[in-house]
């Protein structure tokens, strides 16, 4: 969950007004894109569950749609190039456990 607290601070519904929206902060043509309209139309209106599956399924495959804070959070510099290995992605995300506690207070609140 680091992506998402360095880019909203964990906030599942912001909205900041500058095109980016949701936990990862998601410009709508990337939710689209990479497959967030299957849940729903703008990342705010998806869960947080949804969320982190759009994430899960995109960030090991491109690391580069989150070029500062997903490499913030493997304490490197920038992104690697596409098609770096899914333990890059795993590693960003947290254990099973802290995205599941982590949507968990997203629902009660």
């Amino acid at each position: 969950m680091c992506v998402a607290r360095l880019e909203s601070g964990i906030n599942w519904r912001i909205d900041t007004g500058n095109g980016y929206e949701g936990a990862f902060q998601w410009l709508h043509s990337s939710w689209i894109s990479m497959g967030g309209g299957r849940f729903a139309p703008r990342a705010i209106e998806a869960t947080p569950a949804e969320q982190v599956l759009i994430f899960e399924e995109n960030v090991a495959t491109d690391p580069r749609a989150w070029p500062t804070t997903v490499p913030a959070c493997m304490g490197l510099r920038s992104a690697g190039p596409r098609g770096t290995p899914a333990a890059f992605g795993r590693s960003v995300l947290g254990t099973a456990e802290d995205r599941a506690s982590a949507v968990r207070r997203a629902d009660t609140q």
